[in-house]
């Protein structure tokens, strides 16, 4: 319940979440097909964030950098400050 009650105040006070609008819906698509020319495949989520970031001119910050070669957005490692 602690964790559920930290969480929530996290999202109110420092999340801002960013609806998917119509740019955002077709970024995927387009970036996958360029990507799957190359024999490079990524998930429809990732591409879905990617895209996300793309538009509004944010960086991504996961772990999981590979996720997001080729994208054309900046990725951040959090955990490696990479």
């Amino acid at each position: 319940m602690k964790k559920r009650i930290w969480f929530d105040k996290f999202l109110a006070a420092k999340v801002t979440i960013l609806d998917v609008n119509e740019a955002i819906a077709e970024r995927p698509g387009t970036v996958r097909a360029e990507l799957g020319l190359n024999g490079k495949t990524h998930s429809q989520l990732d591409m879905l964030i990617a895209a996300t970031a793309w538009v509004h001119g944010l960086a991504v910050a996961t772990r999981n950098t590979k996720d997001f070669e080729g994208c054309a957005v900046p990725v951040f490692n959090p955990f490696t400050y990479e």
